[in-house]
């Protein structure tokens, strides 16, 4: 992923997990570093961070919706996000991989906010 200085980006002090919900303004473009890294500088935060650390706000507009139906048939979904898109896609991988069951259906679902 490429960033631009003045991107707004949240930052996950675990690669892949979830974000602090704090919002940061990129000081600079991303660019590869020594070690071969994509990095990007975050204002508010001292030295730079792996591009894999953070992600776009406007990214993260993905839900996984887990759908059953009750004794009377009507449809009740559960809703879990936002996440990025990579990550709504492993969450969806995982519960699928769990509920196992006909009585079920899972779907990634992108939502403007």
């Amino acid at each position: 992923m490429y960033l631009k200085k003045g991107d707004k980006v949240y930052y996950h002090p675990i690669i892949g997990g979830d974000h602090t919900g704090q919002v940061y303004e990129c000081r600079t473009d991303s660019y590869m570093s020594d070690s071969g890294y994509p990095v990007v500088f975050l204002k508010g935060k001292s030295g730079y961070v792996c591009v894999e650390a953070v992600s776009r706000v406007e990214d993260l507009n993905y839900y996984v919706q887990v759908v059953q139906w009750d004794d009377d048939g009507h449809e009740v979904t559960k809703e879990m996000g936002p996440f990025n898109e990579r990550k709504a896609n492993k969450i969806e991988d995982a519960v699928n991989i769990k509920l196992n069951h006909e009585e079920y259906y899972t779907r990634v679902v992108l939502k403007a906010e």
